[in-house]
């Protein structure tokens, strides 16, 4: 199916594209590799751990990767819902704006 696939594509392109630019922070000195790390995909959702201090800074580069246009569906970008909690379930929770 076309739909899926290209979710799939987005999501994948998401994870490499973050993974770079963590991984061009940490060549840089600006980051240690521990600070932030992928943990787990479901679907079209990605799971990553990250320090307290950098989750202002993460969620805006992973929006702004995420959100990126996408050249299969003419440049459409897609919106990007992000959550954060000290667990998958409060983190999804979080991302519709419900307090857990």
């Amino acid at each position: 199916f076309p739909i899926q696939s290209t979710a799939t594509n987005i999501t994948n392109g998401t994870i490499v594209r973050v993974g770079q630019e963590i991984d061009k922070l940490v060549e840089q000195g600006t980051l240690k590799e521990e600070y932030i790390a992928m943990l787990l995909t479901v679907h079209d959702s990605i799971g990553y751990r990250c320090k307290n201090y950098l989750v202002p800074w993460f969620t805006d580069v992973l929006k702004g990767i995420g959100e990126r246009p996408v050249p299969e569906l003419d440049n459409y970008s897609f919106p990007m819902s992000i959550g954060i909690g000290r667990s998958w379930y409060a983190a999804e929770q979080h991302s519709k704006g419900i307090t857990v």
